[in-house]
């Protein structure tokens, strides 16, 4: 347990007493939120939430799913946990593996023991009849050894450890989207945790389904809109805008999903219509059951909005097509920080009726992403 951390009456016996019924399991509180300047307490909305994690494979909370016999009090399963607050039988701590010796000071060791405990036989839950509140700092006050640059190292180095161990052939997307190369030392004692283990298309398949990996899908890849040369990209917060920005090819957040299901996925979040404006697009928490994420591609071009039958359009009545591209991520990002300083306005598209002679309605699904190495 970290010790930001504040707990509520009564917080270990419900985890106990999961633990105690099969010591196979770790068992996780609901996490509420403690202000950091005035440490006042706030319950969080949903209790039901889940833990995933993003393409980054750090935590990430993921929409709820609905589950037959189970009351709101029930403990459900997530597929992973928060590192900061769970409980685990010692004995099968040490004997599944522990942490990994490897990783140092702070990051990836819960998408790490996450992912070995469900695939090794046990199972991880989430009890909301023990809470406890978590301080979110805005910043860290702790120092590392080589300062912000060292902390993204040292996280990097023990994300890397755990996708290049559990992610099997996953690995490949995670390393396409994470470029920078990494020393992450031996593995091979790691390595060797796996063996009788279920793989990950188990874990995508019975655990996370709803995972932002690339499982069933048609394409992966840009989505650009051919009369411009501009491509939808993600980037920003959950419950933004989507933006149209130059293809820069770089992967990042200007790469989409388009699923099976018929979503269209960047990272864990979809694009569907905004609640307050139906015209405008978002992106929220992916979830199979919300049908207002559901898409279809015609032939021509055109992405149409399963439940209003519009089409995505880009809402600029001319459309600029800009002839200088970033040459890497870093420029990339600096002109992130250009816009948001400067408070500019990110064209982006919107739904609109469809019409086949309308350019800024074709879009282009042309450019797969070759994440699978040969």
């Amino acid at each position: 347990m970290d010790a930001h951390m504040e707990l509520s009456p009564g917080w270990a016996e419900p985890l106990l007493a999961e633990i105690l019924k099969d010591r196979t399991k770790i068992v996780a509180p609901v996490i509420d939120d403690i202000d950091d300047e005035d440490f006042s307490y706030k319950r969080v909305e949903v209790d039901q939430m889940r833990g995933g994690f993003n393409w980054k494979l750090r935590h990430a909370w993921i929409e709820p799913l609905k589950y037959e016999n189970l009351d709101s009090s029930d403990p459900f399963p997530t597929p992973t946990i928060i590192g900061g607050v769970f409980a685990i039988d010692k004995e099968f701590f040490f004997a599944s593996g522990s942490f990994d010796p490897g990783m140092k000071i702070w990051g990836g060791e819960n998408i790490e023991i996450s992912l070995r405990i469900w695939r090794c036989g046990g199972s991880l839950l989430i009890v909301p009849c023990s809470r406890v509140g978590h301080i979110y700092r805005k910043k860290s006050p702790h120092s590392v050894p080589g300062g912000f640059r060292g902390q993204l190292e040292t996280e990097g180095i023990n994300i890397g450890r755990c996708a290049h161990v559990w992610l099997d052939e996953y690995v490949d997307f995670y390393s396409y989207m994470n470029t920078k190369e990494l020393k992450l030392g031996d593995l091979k004692k790691r390595l060797l945790l796996k063996r009788g283990c279920h793989d990950m298309n188990w874990y995508l398949s019975h655990i996370y389904p709803d995972s932002p990996l690339p499982t069933k899908y048609k394409y992966v890849g840009q989505i650009k809109l051919e009369a411009s040369g501009q491509c939808l990209d993600g980037i920003g917060l959950n419950g933004e805008e989507v933006g149209l920005r130059l293809c820069h090819g770089l992967g990042s957040y200007q790469i989409f999903i388009l699923k099976d299901s018929g979503q269209i996925q960047c990272d864990v979040h979809c694009l569907m219509p905004s609640d307050k404006d139906t015209k405008r697009l978002i992106k929220g928490p992916c979830s199979f059951q919300n049908q207002n994420q559901k898409w279809s591609v015609k032939k021509n071009g055109q992405i149409i909005h399963s439940l209003t039958g519009k089409c995505l359009t880009f809402e600029s009545t001319s459309i600029n097509i800009v002839k200088t591209s970033p040459k890497s991520i870093l420029n990339y990002l600096a002109d992130l920080t250009k816009e948001s300083l400067m408070e500019t306005v990110i064209p982006g598209p919107i739904l609109s009726e469809c019409d086949f002679n309308i350019d800024s309605q074709i879009w282009k699904m042309d450019s797969p992403l070759s994440w699978r190495r040969k």
